[in-house]
């Protein structure tokens, strides 16, 4: 690690020692990576961003680092994002910021592809859903003591709501979009539910009132729609998780690209007209817990 002192506050910062390029290039890099940065959380196409003026000489430096690419005609140069970055520079923090955005690159094209193939969307899908069910909040309350089925009472008043519940995510989201699609969901490379006791699984869609919620998603095409947007959502979420991406404007990246905000706007809307739909029993459930976005 090399040490660092501020020239304005004094503070010491360290940074991972830097050997892939001469020692008077690394600050040049640096602030090539900061620029893409900066102006990829600005906005900009990432075929745009990261493009820094400098003088002949340093360009002609520049032209001899692989994963460094130079615009003659209007004296810039930037780190191209198609190349790896040494694991050194890779280390810094400008290098991790630059990395996020190029995994969220790789994600977007990801999406691209499956939204491309019928079978891949759909897995994608019901994945994502299953991902909102299985990290869900299961919340329930009587409008009066004592209105709730005793059955349903034992099921979901039980400490073991959540396990009980999540353990029938699959079966719950299964029937939800194969009502939706018309069609068989069984999807390859998800994996099926066994053992199932049918009982519980009755006491456990009442209790959720799921056969109103079908019903709900089932009035119009828009919320057919939109429920696949949800499920994508949560899919990406899923990605970009996986990825490791952890710097905000990357993550907004991606789901900007694939949803716009009208888009998110309506899910909104969506999720509120869902309570209201669906809060005229005995007992109530936090549906703000269960059907949401993943941030």
């Amino acid at each position: 690690m090399q040490k660092f002192r501020c020239s304005s506050c004094g503070h010491v910062f360290q940074r991972p020692l830097i050997q892939s390029v001469r020692e008077d290039l690394v600050e040049v890099i640096l602030e090539m990576l900061k620029t893409f940065v900066r102006e990829m959380d600005d906005g900009k196409k990432p075929e745009e961003a990261g493009w820094t003026p400098f003088n002949d000489s340093i360009l002609k430096e520049l032209k001899k680092i692989d994963f460094c690419e130079i615009d003659y005609e209007n004296r810039v140069a930037r780190v191209n994002p198609r190349y790896k970055l040494p694991d050194d520079i890779a280390s810094t923090d400008e290098g991790i910021l630059f990395s996020d955005y190029l995994k969220a690159l790789r994600v977007l094209r990801t999406i691209e592809k499956i939204r491309c193939d019928d079978k891949k969307y759909r897995k994608a899908i019901m994945e994502g859903l299953l991902r909102m069910l299985k990290t869900a909040q299961y919340n329930f309350w009587e409008k009066e003591e004592g209105t709730m089925p005793i059955k349903i009472r034992q099921v979901i008043l039980n400490p073991q709501r959540m396990r009980i519940i999540r353990q029938y995510a699959y079966l719950l989201v299964k029937e939800l979009l194969k009502t939706l699609w018309k069609a068989d969901t069984k999807v390859e490379g998800l994996e099926e539910v066994t053992n199932i006791n049918s009982d519980h699984y009755m006491i456990i869609k009442k209790a959720l009132k799921w056969d109103k919620i079908i019903e709900f998603f089932c009035k119009s095409k828009e919320r057919i729609n939109m429920i696949k947007d949800l499920g994508l959502i949560w899919y990406i979420d899923q990605e970009i998780e996986r990825e490791g991406i952890e710097h905000l404007g990357a993550r907004v990246l991606v789901l900007e690209r694939i949803i716009s905000r009208s888009e998110l706007e309506n899910l909104d809307k969506m999720l509120e007209e869902l309570e209201k739909f669906i809060s005229k029993n005995s007992w109530e459930v936090d549906w703000s817990g269960i059907f949401r976005l993943p941030y």
